[in-house]
């Protein structure tokens, strides 16, 4: 939902939806007819004939293991579902509120979706019981030109076909191996990119760095040199012996130029074999078989909705449905015997496949054969090549002798410098160039618009740039050797546009400590915007290094050992966080040693106080900040002052600054503040434990140790006459928790928020500052609740929501609690309290610098109802 937000505010979603009556904007035809082109009918594999390659032989068939699926499963899966609503009309969230948020009823929906999962994943169920769960929606994508099928299907579908999919990942990831990077192979497109560029660099023969302009004139120069040496007699035999040694002259053939290939199928998913991909699927991937079969055994009916009129039905009869959670794995495997024969026909070219996005890097008389026996093979498995879709890379010097080669042998491709191939780029850095900066150009415009939204809404801009917008420039970084030449505008757009509206300051405020601070992972006093031109290098370091396993594997032509890659994966993961995290560290470091006391000592905590600023904003769950809740609360994470605060108190009528903001206590706001962050916490323990075993302001004594002397009646005696044995007020606490600490003791919680940057501390830590505070509540009350069996806990904390130790323990005890009544990870619940704890007390800052002290009430309203109507209606003359 983030994505989809994101790219509907920056107006990058593409060409949108069409109707079926529209015109095709590639052919201008009507979408309907397009569409039904793009279903053919089903294929029927002539096996009489013995050069027919599908339904491959098998030693043996193996077994088919159960799938057991869970509540659990569903429950982990709910929260991941995503996607438009199918023919019901019921969408992936409204699923999801179902699954989560309705108690007992949401815990019997998801055994009830488990036990579908397991019915139709190990069991052939009548057709006719679940014919209308597979039913989808068939909507027509613009590609600009051209038209996409996409079938969206039942939310429930989805969920279901998700569950079985995490259950058989494993094995389809085995079964597709290195031949098939589409299977959820972790690091895999990334694999493909690095493998072709690694052969490329290996061989020198196709040296995309080298067909500049510039270098065209350097190789002109060159060539003419060496024509005139040529001329001269007795030079010819050396100087064709210089080129031959050089590799940089005359290649003897055409044919032995190194090229890269890139072949797209012809309408891949909708084409492909049903018949022959289940017998694929049902020898290599046993454990997704039954499912499949059952999804795919007759015809799915698809929906083609029209505004006010009845829908086109159209049925899908051959292939997978483009938007089925399946039609990745199983277009994989069923590809994998085709191409297991191409790479036979041709060992020494280097073929990663994509789903249908086959690409081969090597001699061009390679690439033409491995062509050829595709165009033979490919029909078998469903898989129709379209040649005029096909592009061959070349070097920009030898590009006229290619295409007339490829003339020569029928070959209908075209011939580029350089070309977009899964997500990143192969080829010359002229064409990088035409390719990347347009899309720089086009994220510029996106933070350009995300800096327009973060003036009113902050909090949701910031989340949409850092969960989805900068990774889209962050996986080019990774794929891209040297991306960061390219990403300068991007940095300026960030420190001039994003961060000036985000933050609400001028511009010329961001300067380089506070840039590189904001850089800085939240959990190292930062906002996570990295700069893209200092982490593109590490980013793509990282890549490599993760996808060294793969990328040997492609190169050799051998089988990938699953545990190794993803040990590698793994091990490159935390060596690039460890060294970031490490660098981070010693920046904020550094900065703490040149920075004022005060500036210290917000550095000290920074670490510690960032929680608001992981979670996701939503009005639902209660994570969503105002513009001036968030914006206050970073600003002075920041250290810098929050804008258009009034000069004086309402209040208390002295001097209006931050300081005396937080901690003026004149109009109850500090009172507030601190009974926001007691009933926050009161309202997480009663739901980790009960709500009758959490009371507010527990009596902890009444005067001082001696017992209170009762009247005749029965009251208390509270006068201080020489008469009463009482001495001193009735103190209380915050929150009385039974059970909390011991299962049969209660524990007393009293709440302190202290201003650790007060003048009044001078040099303290704020740890220290915390734990005086805490001390100072245990001198008072602790003795006191011992002597009546009670447990006592000063809950100390910062106005920035810095926890003292008492107050963290009592945390981790509550999220322990809640661990064990939910059965949930305790680090999932530790991450919950910490959170909810850290925007109660963000929210009270915006609160006590912004909201009113002033208790005078200057006009009397009328004390009844004859009075208000005389109000309004008397008239004087």
């Amino acid at each position: 939902q983030i994505r989809k937000g994101v790219r509907n505010l920056t107006d990058r979603g593409g060409g949108g939806v069409l109707q079926p009556d529209d015109k095709c904007t590639k052919t201008d035809r009507p979408v309907i007819e397009v569409l039904e082109e793009k279903h053919p009918e089903m294929q029927m594999p002539d096996l009489t004939d013995r050069t027919t390659t599908c339904f491959e032989e098998y030693e043996e068939v193996p077994a088919v293991l159960p799938l057991q699926v869970v509540s659990e499963d569903v429950e982990k899966l709910s929260n991941k579902l995503s996607g438009s609503a199918g023919p019901s009309s019921q969408d992936a969230a409204h699923l999801t509120d179902m699954l989560t948020r309705h108690g007992k009823a949401s815990y019997e929906l998801r055994e009830e979706i488990s036990a579908w999962a397991e019915w139709m994943g190990n069991t052939f169920p009548p057709y006719a019981a679940y014919r209308a769960l597979l039913t989808r929606r068939l909507v027509a994508l613009d590609k600009q030109p051209g038209v996409r099928p996409v079938g969206i299907g039942e939310a429930l579908y989805r969920m279901i076909a998700k569950l079985v999919l995490t259950k058989a990942r494993p094995d389809t990831k085995a079964a597709c191996g290195s031949t098939q990077l589409c299977a959820g192979l972790e690091a895999g497109i990334e694999g493909a990119l690095h493998s072709v560029r690694t052969e490329a660099r290996a061989d020198g023969s196709l040296n995309f760095e080298d067909d500049g302009a510039a270098r065209d004139d350097e190789r002109d120069a060159a060539q003419e040199l060496e024509a005139q040496a040529r001329d001269r007699p007795g030079a010819r035999d050396s100087t064709a012996d210089a080129e031959d040694e050089s590799g940089d002259g005359p290649l003897s053939s055409i044919e032995d130029l190194n090229t890269f290939l890139q072949i797209d199928g012809d309408n891949g998913f909708n084409r492909l074999s049903r018949i022959a991909s289940m017998w694929t699927v049902r020898h290599r991937c046993p454990k997704l078989f039954i499912f499949y079969f059952n999804c795919y055994r007759h015809q799915t009916r698809l929906l083609v909705r029209r505004p006010g009129l009845a829908p086109y039905v159209l049925l899908s009869k051959e292939g997978v449905t483009q938007g089925c959670p399946l039609a990745m794995d199983i277009y994989g495997i069923a590809l994998l015997p085709m191409v297991e024969l191409l790479r036979e026909a041709e060992p020494d070219l280097l073929q990663p496949w994509y789903a249908d996005d086959g690409s081969g890097y090597g001699k061009l008389v390679r690439q033409r054969n491995v062509y050829k026996r595709l165009e033979q093979i490919g029909p078998d498995f469903g898989y129709f090549p379209a040649g005029a879709k096909c592009w061959l890379t070349v070097p920009k010097r030898m590009e006229e002798e290619v295409k007339q080669y490829l003339a020569d042998n029928g070959l209908p491709w075209q011939v580029t410098q350089g070309k977009r191939y899964v997500g990143g780029f192969i080829g010359s850095e002229d064409a990088l160039s035409e390719w990347i900066e347009p899309k720089v150009e086009d994220w510029t415009f996106a933070i350009e618009r995300l800096a327009n939204a973060a003036v009113r809404y902050p909090q949701t801009a910031y989340t949409g740039l850092t969960r989805s917008l900068q990774c889209e420039w962050q996986y080019i970084c990774r794929v891209v050797e040297g991306a960061e030449r390219y990403l300068e505008p991007l940095e300026k757009a960030i420190r001039e546009e994003f961060l000036p509206a985000l933050l609400g300051v001028d511009k010329a405020e961001i300067d380089d400590d506070l840039r590189n601070l904001i850089a800085h992972s939240v959990k190292n006093g930062g906002l996570a915007i990295p700069n893209p031109v200092e982490a593109a290098p590490l980013l793509y370091k990282s890549s490599v290094e993760a996808s060294s396993v793969l990328v040997e594997a492609l190169r050799s032509g051998g089988s990938l050992n699953q545990k190794a890659h993803r040990e590698c994966v793994r091990q490159a993961s935390k060596s690039a966080k460890t060294a970031r995290l490490a660098t981070e560290k010693a920046s904020l470091e550094e900065m703490k040693g040149r920075a004022s006391r005060r500036d210290k000592k917000r550095l000290e905590r920074i670490q510690e106080t960032g929680a608001f600023l992981t979670v996701r904003p939503s009005r639902r769950d209660g994570t969503e900040l105002e513009r001036d809740e968030f914006r206050d609360a970073v600003l002075l994470r920041m250290g810098l002052v929050p804008k258009n605060l009034p000069k004086t108190c309402d209040g208390c009528g002295a001097t209006f600054t931050v300081e005396h903001a937080l901690t003026c206590k004149t109009g109850g706001l500090v009172v507030m503040r601190h009974d926001d962050c007691r009933d926050e916490f009161g309202d997480i323990a009663s739901k980790a434990t009960t709500p009758s075993r959490v009371t507010t302001e527990p009596l902890i004594h009444y005067g001082g140790n001696e017992p209170v002397t009762r009247q005749a009646n029965g009251a208390s005696n509270t006068s201080n006459n020489n008469n009463s044995s009482t001495r001193g007020g009735e103190e209380r606490g915050d929150l009385a928790i039974h059970g909390f600490v011991q299962r049969s003791k209660t524990a007393i919680l009293d709440f302190v928020i202290t201003d650790t940057d007060a003048p009044s501390y001078g040099h303290q830590p704020s740890k220290k500052v915390l734990e005086k505070a805490a001390k100072r509540k245990k001198d008072k009350y602790l003795e006191a609740c011992r002597e009546r069996r009670r447990d006592f806990i000063p809950m100390a904390y910062s106005v920035d929501g810095l926890a003292g130790k008492e107050a963290r323990a009592a945390e981790k005890r509550l999220a322990s609690l809640l661990a064990s009544k939910w059965d949930r990870p305790y680090s999932e619940m530790a991450c919950f309290v910490k959170t909810r704890m850290s925007l109660s007390i963000v929210r009270s800052i915006s609160m006590l610098l912004r909201g009113s002290r002033s208790s005078a009430w200057k006009r009397r309203a009328p004390d009844d109802g004859v009075a208000a109507r005389a109000s309004v209606t008397s008239q004087r003359w």
